[in-house]
C-alpha cells in the first residue's frame, strides 16, 4: 500500500518490502511488551473513565496524536490516497507510539506500588494499541487480527477485528497544549542525546545537564524533569534562568532554552580533541582530492552528468562534516 500513489504505477522496491517487514516486527514486539505489562484479568477501560489526576502529559499527548492520525488516515482512505494513509500510520506507530510513548510510560508500568498511575498507563496504552490495530487492519489484515485477538476487549466487542468499528476522531482528546509541551520536551531530549553522540560520551555514563532560558519555558522542563533524566541519561539536572555556562561544556539549544553539558570528567578531553582533529585531517584529505578532481575540466566535461553530480554531493557532504567536527572541537575549548 505504501507503494500506491493515486493515479500512478506501482514500482516494486525490495527496500520497501524490507521496511514493511521491519515495521511488522516493531509492531509485534511493541504489542508483546504491552501484553506483558497488563494484568492477567486486565479490563478494557476507556481513558475518559480514569481519574484525571492519574493521566499525565504523555497520556494526553499520545491520545491527541492518535486523533490527528485517525483524521489523516481516514482522509487518505476517503480520497483514495492509500499510500498517504500507510505513511501516516507508519510514522505514528513507529515514532510516536513505539519510540516515544512506550519509553515514556515504562516507569509507571513498572510501579506496582502505585496502582492508580499504573492502571492509567495500562489503560491508555491498551486503548491506543486497540485503535492502532483497527486503523491498520485494511492494510495489514493478518497481523492486526492476530494481535487484536490477544488484547482485552471492551464490552460488546465483536469476535473479529473485521467487524469492529473503524476508529473515529474524538474531539475531547484533541489537546494542542499537550502536543506543544511534549514536542518541547522531545526537543530537549534530542538535543542532549545529540551532544552525547557528537562528543562520543560512553553509553554507560550519565551526564550532568544545566538548562538556562525563560522561566516560562524552564517551568515545562522542570515539571517533566523525570523524562529528561531517563530518556537522555541525565544524572544531575539544574534548571536555572541565571545559570552560568561551565568551562569545557558542550552547548545546544531546545527552542529558546540553552543546554549545557559539562564534559570534564565525562570524557577524556585531550583524547577526544585528538580524535576529532584526526578525523578532520582525514576528511580534509578526501576533500582535497575531490576538489582537484572536480577542478579538472576534462573530467567535468567528459564524465556522465550523474557521475559529476554525485561527486559534487560528496564534496558538499565532506565540507559539512568538517564544519560540524570543527564546531565540536571548538566546544572542547
Amino acid at each position: 500500500v505504501y507503494l500506491t500513489p493515486l493515479g500512478g504505477d506501482i514500482h516494486f522496491d525490495h527496500t520497501l518490502v524490507e521496511m514493511g517487514q521491519k515495521f511488522s516486527n516493531k509492531l509485534w514486539n511493541a504489542s508483546r511488551f504491552v501484553l506483558m505489562n497488563l494484568e492477567d484479568d486486565q479490563a478494557f477501560t476507556d481513558p475518559s473513565d480514569l481519574d484525571s489526576d492519574t493521566i499525565d502529559l504523555a497520556d494526553r499527548w499520545i491520545l491527541s496524536r492518535l486523533q490527528a492520525t485517525i483524521r489523516d488516515v481516514r482522509k487518505g482512505f476517503e480520497s483514495f490516497r492509500f499510500n498517504d494513509a500507510a505513511r501516516m500510520l507508519h510514522g505514528f506507530v513507529w515514532g510516536d507510539f513505539c519510540d516515544w510513548y512506550l519509553e515514556l510510560i515504562k516507569p509507571r508500568l513498572y510501579e506496582k506500588d502505585h496502582p492508580q498511575t499504573r492502571l492509567a498507563a495500562q489503560s491508555v496504552v491498551l486503548f491506543v494499541l486497540d485503535h492502532i490495530l483497527r486503523l491498520l487492519h485494511p492494510i495489514m489484515p493478518f497481523i492486526s487480527e492476530e494481535i487484536w485477538q490477544a488484547l482485552p476487549k471492551a464490552a460488546g466487542s465483536p469476535d473479529t477485528i473485521l467487524l469492529a468499528a473503524y476508529p473515529a476522531v474524538h474531539d475531547r482528546w484533541i489537546d494542542d497544549g499537550s502536543e506543544s509541551e511534549m514536542e518541547f520536551v522531545q526537543q530537549a531530549v534530542g538535543a542532549i542525546r545529540n551532544i552525547r553522540g557528537e562528543m562520543n560520551v560512553p553509553q554507560d555514563r550519565k551526564a550532568n545537564v544545566i538548562l538556562r532560558g525563560p522561566e516560562s519555558r524552564l517551568t515545562i522542563l522542570r515539571k517533566n524533569a523525570g523524562y529528561l533524566r531517563r530518556l537522555a541519561d541525565v544524572e544531575n539536572l539544574i534548571v536555572d534562568p541565571d545559570a552560568v555556562k561551565p568551562q569545557d561544556a558542550a552547548t545546544a539549544l531546545a527552542g529558546d532554552v540553552e543546554i549545557f553539558v559539562p564534559l570534564a570528567g565525562l570524557i577524556d578531553l585531550g583524547v577526544e580533541r585528538g580524535r576529532i582533529q584526526k578525523e578532520i585531517d582525514r576528511i580534509e584529505g578526501f576533500l582535497a582530492g575531490l576538489e582537484k578532481k572536480l577542478g579538472n575540466e576534462q573530467f567535468v566535461s567528459k564524465a556522465p552528468a550523474e557521475v559529476v553530480e554525485k561527486e559534487r554531493r560528496k564534496q558538499a557532504d565532506f565540507a559539512e562534516k568538517i564544519q560540524k567536527l570543527k564546531e565540536n572541537l571548538a566546544r572542547l575549548g
